[in-house]
């Protein structure tokens, strides 16, 4: 028997927070997501679950790359943008979001200068699961931002609110 989400899910937060970069055919967006993990130490693999209505779905399935970056607090209305506008609607999440892109050397998205880390990947396996699609990524780059270093990491506690870590 299968249990509806909507009344259960938010007993799965606080989650951290992570932005997700994406480019295909000339189009780039940047979203944020909650649903994502390490995979696996060898190789270096990390799991996203992205819906497949969004727009940043497509741009992944296309070119089956993405950067994965994580983001301190102090970037928190950046998320709340990103997180609520469509790269549809917006051609250029980072000006709109108030991000600097940031070149990367292994794939075509860019990452995200203020960031802590962006790790560079590219798509290794994609699994159906129901209205999402989990893309397993090996991570084939990294970017530490030194300046960033000992800032806190935000953690999405529910309904908009979030904490630092």
């Amino acid at each position: 028997m299968s249990v509806a989400a909507a009344p259960h899910y938010h007993k799965l937060y606080p989650r951290q927070t992570a932005l997700l970069c994406s480019q295909h055919a000339g189009k780039k967006s940047v979203l944020a997501i909650d649903w994502h993990m390490p995979a696996s130490f060898q190789p270096f693999l990390v799991a996203i679950s992205i819906g497949k209505t969004r727009f940043s779905h497509g741009l992944i399935s296309n070119s089956k790359e993405f950067v994965y970056a994580v983001p301190s607090y102090a970037m928190r209305d950046a998320i709340l943008f990103c997180g609520s506008h469509s790269g549809r609607d917006v051609h250029d999440k980072w000006s709109a979001a108030g991000l600097t892109p940031l070149p990367c050397r292994q794939v075509r998205a860019p990452g995200i200068q203020e960031a802590i880390a962006n790790f560079e990947c590219r798509v290794v396996r994609e699994c159906d699961a129901g209205d999402h699609t989990i893309f397993l990524g090996e991570v084939v780059d990294v970017h530490e931002n030194e300046a960033a270093a000992g800032k806190k990491k935000i953690m999405n506690i529910g309904n908009r609110e979030f904490a630092e870590l």
